[in-house]
């Protein structure tokens, strides 16, 4: 059994003190936090700077958790994290979060969005969930 968001939301809760301090764009440790709910989200969500920071500390704890690194067009750095049951997109200034029963409408949304290597994204993701 691998790592699903339950396992990033309790981290986050049990470790939000710490992971505040490398997170100076969070104004109040609560200020993602109260976004987050313990239940997979029903949509696709996008949060914005605090979390994708929030997001990033705990994710790149985890070496166990795959993970692909690519660029959009614009030459911004994206991070995208394939757990059980979520995929944890992360860039700079935002987080998507992308249960994975929406992953087709996902791979739609990587067609439109100007990703750089977007076969190789697309079967990458599809190889995680096949698993």
């Amino acid at each position: 059994m691998g790592i699903k968001w339950i396992d990033i939301i309790e981290k986050i809760y049990r470790e939000i003190e710490d992971i505040m301090i490398n997170c100076p764009l969070c104004s109040s440790s609560s200020r993602c936090v109260e976004e987050l709910t313990q239940s997979l989200p029903m949509g696709i969500r996008i949060l914005g700077e605090c979390c994708a920071c929030v997001f990033e500390t705990v994710l790149d704890s985890m070496p166990t958790i795959d993970r692909l690194y690519t660029h959009l067009d614009t030459g911004d750095s994206i991070a995208i994290y394939a757990l059980d049951d979520i995929i944890i997109e992360v860039s700079q200034t935002s987080v998507m979060l992308v249960p994975i029963t929406l992953l087709t409408s996902y791979l739609d949304l990587i067609d439109e969005s100007g990703y750089r290597d977007t076969e190789i994204i697309k079967n990458w993701l599809k190889n995680r969930v096949e698993r």
